[in-house]
């Protein structure tokens, strides 16, 4: 979604002379530290513009949080309603739910976002970065995956893109403060391997939980036995096949299946055809329970011949197909066994001759 192009600054945005005498005094600044700062700035300013602009657009639900983002003449957002069954994914690729400016250090598919209701009914955002190569940023600090309660603003990009986060319906009752950013400067961080339950608010301070990165499938260890309640999928193409397993800590953190370099090790790339796309699906952890979420992919995700965004891999075993072209692959989610050994991965040929596939 495009807007009018951003007013000209003021003169009155100009420093004053106190302001000026006061920067003297205070001697010489490191040019890091110059930048940094200026970085930050530029953020705010951009994260005012469009808060302003936005404040008064209607929401497209009752609770949850609208993302924003600004870069220069752009704007475009979404509202996140706070259910398990809704996330966004944001990138520069058409397929995405939030189109993003096509930037150095912004990915095609940049980052998974969604929304849940905490304990005490207010909405808490989940950010992924899907292995981008150049995270989000916290007031510089690069970011791979958080859960966060309250309005915070991000970086994106080697630009420093801003992106706005908001909850709903707080940006609209305090649209005062939100409008202005007076809020966005204080929060608290803790660390956990999976989002909280409870809200960690203080005062209206923004509360950041920061989690574990997604994980490449290739990088999973293979530990000496299986941890209780160890899951496991195969994904076939044709008389091909490759099978590995999961711990519940990295199912929380969040598996990506598709052909990229940064997800895909050697076996598996052979069993993917090039019909999925560089960034498949997501199989992630909630509360217990694993979902797949189609990463907005070219040929889909699909559950009993029925296009997908989300589904629930259920204890029981679950089937799906990536692609529902002619290479299609089936990925098979199977029953839990608690305590089974996980396999190393490997690539088997299920042809009359079998052949190993080193």
């Amino acid at each position: 979604m495009r807007v009018v192009p951003r007013p000209a600054e003021s003169a009155a945005d100009e420093p004053s002379e106190a302001e000026t005498r006061s920067r003297k005094a205070a001697g010489p600044v490191s040019a890091p530290s110059v930048r940094a700062a200026s970085v930050a700035s530029a953020l705010n300013d951009a994260y005012v513009f469009g808060a302003r602009l936005l404040v008064d657009q209607p929401a497209a639900c009752r609770v949850g949080y609208r993302l924003f983002f600004v870069h220069n003449r752009d704007l475009g957002w979404v509202d996140l309603e706070a259910s398990s069954t809704v996330y966004a994914i944001l990138g520069w690729h058409d397929n995405c739910d939030l189109q993003l400016p096509r930037l150095p250090g912004i990915a095609n598919r940049q980052m998974l976002a969604s929304c849940s209701l905490l304990a005490d009914g207010t909405p808490a955002l989940r950010l992924l970065d899907l292995q981008s190569g150049q995270p989000f940023t916290i007031e510089g600090q690069p970011r791979q995956s958080i859960s966060v309660s309250g309005p915070l603003l991000i970086g994106l990009g080697e630009h420093q893109c801003a992106l706005g986060c908001v909850p709903l319906p707080e940006f609209h009752q305090q649209r005062g403060a939100l409008a202005t950013g007076q809020e966005l400067p204080s929060y608290d961080t803790n660390e956990a391997d999976m989002p909280p339950e409870h809200s960690m608010r203080m005062m209206r301070r923004t509360h950041i939980t920061v989690m574990p990165r997604s994980v490449r499938i290739a990088d999973l260890p293979v530990p000496a036995a299986g941890p209780p309640g160890s899951s496991r999928l195969t994904l076939r193409r044709q008389t091909r096949a490759v099978s590995i397993e999961f711990s519940e800590a990295d199912l929380y953190a969040g598996v990506i299946i598709g052909r990229a370099e940064t997800c895909m090790d050697r076996g598996l790339r052979q069993v993917l055809s090039g019909q999925i796309s560089r960034l498949h699906v997501l199989l992630m952890a909630e509360r217990g329970r694993v979902y797949a979420m189609d990463l907005c992919s070219t040929n889909g995700t699909w559950h009993n011949n029925q296009r997908i965004r989300r589904v629930l891999m259920a204890d029981s075993g679950t089937r799906l197909v990536l692609s529902g072209n002619d290479s299609k692959v089936e990925l098979t989610w199977h029953p839990r066994v608690a305590g089974e050994t996980p396999r190393v991965p490997t690539i088997r040929d299920f042809s009359s001759n079998p052949r190993i596939k080193e």
